[in-house]
């Protein structure tokens, strides 16, 4: 029999939970969230599921984290399903937790890096355990082992906004702005309950499921594996700000700024940047250019429910903006 591979355990630090701070008592937090019935409830049955996971190492989940047993988590663990995306920053896996039987996506990333630096992304992604939003896909756990980096996450049987954007060409109006709301709600509860940047927003990073909702992950709770990834694979810079790409200080906006592009990708099928010659906007817009009469110029009743969606959009980013 092969040796198994030490593994490296997630260090939790001192102080950042309290003994209180169990699955129960977030269960009894959830009032507080602005949450409508039908998202409370889901939210406590992925709070049940999650705490169904812990038991089975004997702990409740908050215990189990302060004690670091999360290094317990190894591949043998696991059974994959079958694979739901791949790219330059690796692949995710639909993969079943054998001793809990939870179906979950299971995302590893190899990257060259030092050994330190992946002790960094471990100890940056234990704030993973503390964001339970309807609005961000929920964690399970991490653990290193052969090079690569195992997240395991809440399954969204739909997928990424991505790939569904290959399929459909273009993603209708009225979806793109329940898109934006749920993503500008992710954003602000990030950046108002934890202090943090999402940092890396693209379709690649929302994902769907088949009850309609739509979350956020991959976000920036760990600054060390994004810059490593942008470093590494050019793709990831597609949807970067302008000044994180010269390297300046940046904020919450440089998320808007990600979120913007990649809407109106989702609208016209394609990435905007670098933009493409007079004609093609003409098509993409439905706009006149000088010496054509064949791009036809919307009526205002089509214009007006877009107006009122804008208008919906910029309130959100501008809420966003204020929380920074």
């Amino acid at each position: 029999m092969k040796p198994r591979t030490p593994q490296r355990k997630l260090s939790t630090g001192t102080g950042v939970l309290s003994e209180e701070a169990t699955v129960t008592t977030l269960m009894q937090c959830i009032h507080d969230l602005d949450l409508d019935d039908n998202q409370r409830k889901r939210m406590e049955v992925f709070l049940f599921q999650k705490q169904q996971y812990m038991e089975y190492f004997g702990q409740n989940f908050y215990l189990w984290l302060k004690l670091q047993l999360i290094g317990e988590l190894n591949t043998d663990d696991f059974e994959k399903l079958g694979e739901l995306g791949a790219g330059n920053g690796g692949v995710v896996n639909k993969e079943r937790h054998k001793p809990s039987g939870l179906i979950m996506a299971r995302k590893l990333i190899h990257l060259e890096v030092k050994p330190a630096v992946w002790n960094q992304i471990i100890r940056e992604l234990k704030v993973l355990h503390e964001c339970n939003s309807p609005f961000i896909v929920g964690f399970y756990g991490a653990f290193y082992s052969e090079g690569e980096i195992s997240i395991c996450m809440e399954y969204m049987d739909g997928g990424s906004l991505d790939l569904l954007l290959k399929q459909a060409i273009r993603i209708p109006e009225l979806v793109l702005a329940n898109v934006s709301a749920t993503v500008l709600k992710g954003l602000a509860y990030l950046r108002e309950k934890h202090q943090i940047i999402h940092r890396d927003v693209k379709p690649s990073n929302i994902l769907v499921n088949s009850r309609g909702e739509v979350k956020i992950c991959d976000f920036g709770v760990s600054g060390q594996l994004i810059d490593s990834m942008a470093n590494t694979f050019v793709g990831t810079r597609s949807y970067m700000s302008p000044e994180r790409l010269n390297g300046d200080h940046y904020s919450v906006a440089s998320d808007i700024w990600s979120l913007g592009l990649s809407l109106v990708e989702m609208a016209i099928g394609m990435y905007p940047i670098p933009p493409p010659d007079a004609a093609v906007l003409a098509k993409i817009f439905s706009i006149k250019t000088p010496g054509s009469a064949s791009a036809a110029t919307p009526s205002p009743t089509s214009r007006s429910p877009r107006s009122g969606i804008t208008c919906h959009f910029t309130s959100g980013c501008y809420f966003l903006l204020l929380l920074s």
